[in-house]
């Protein structure tokens, strides 16, 4: 379920950021950081949207989809979920980045890198695990 990689990383003793976009969501991780009760462990939302200036037109957008509205949204479905924004100052400054089943458009392939460069620390590691919903959308983003 949402963020049980993050969750993983936080009993090995990571200092963890869990971060989603839907309202929902993030609203279940803030639950879940409540209960922990510990500086450590904290949820923020996430908008990969932010990347799409960057992503240089490699796929289209559906806008339909709730995770695809965009920043105002975002902002929205943090504040509804009590929620902060992850803060531009940290930005590349993630040892570690984990990215667990996140792939389910075909946008999503152009966006992950993206994302995990603007947050990952110099020098820093990235780990992803993946459903395979689409084989060839899998291959893309592999292949890169």
């Amino acid at each position: 379920g949402v963020a049980l990689a993050g969750l993983a990383a936080h009993a090995f003793g990571f200092d963890t950021t869990l971060t989603d976009c839907l309202p929902g969501h993030l609203r279940s991780l803030r639950e879940v950081c409540a209960r922990q009760q510990k500086q450590t462990l904290r949820a923020r939302c996430l908008d990969w949207q932010e990347e799409e200036a960057r992503m240089k037109g490699s796929c289209t957008i559906d806008r339909g989809s709730p995770e695809n509205c965009g920043a105002t949204a975002a902002a929205k479905a943090a504040a509804e979920a009590g929620v902060e924004v992850l803060a531009v100052e940290d930005q590349h400054n993630f040892d570690l980045v984990l990215a667990s089943d996140v792939l389910y458009e075909e946008h999503h392939a152009a966006l992950l890198p993206l994302v995990i460069e603007r947050w990952l620390k110099p020098g820093g590691r990235w780990a992803v695990a993946l459903a395979i919903r689409d084989e060839e959308m899998l291959v893309r983003f592999l292949e890169g």
